[in-house]
């Protein structure tokens, strides 16, 4: 009797216990796939920083998202690109000598 148990349990029921697992692991992985933008919602924003006086790019200024870790610098054309949280933001404009500028 012991050994039809064996065979059942060892021989018969492994590879179902096997599938039964990659398979809840295949569907955890599918649904975190599917709900990936949901849950990391972002926007991307772009725009170029000019100066008011001359109407000239400015190249190195500081955009931050006010409350959070995220930044970037604008490039020599005064062109930048950042991702920001869903939601309400503000954003931080900072250059060397300028007083901060929040939009």
């Amino acid at each position: 009797m012991s050994g039809l148990l064996f065979f059942i349990q060892n021989i018969l029921l492994t590879p179902f216990i096997l599938i039964h697992s990659y398979y809840k692991t295949f569907l955890l992985i599918i649904t975190l796939f599917l709900f990936y933008d949901t849950l990391y919602a972002q926007r991307l924003i772009t725009g170029s920083v000019t100066s008011t006086e001359d109407g000239n790019p400015l190249s190195g200024v500081n955009i931050a998202v006010s409350g959070h870790s995220i930044g970037t610098v604008s490039d020599m054309q005064g062109k930048y690109k950042i991702e920001i949280p869903e939601g309400d933001i503000i954003l931080v404009f900072s250059f060397m000598g300028l007083k901060p500028c929040f939009l």
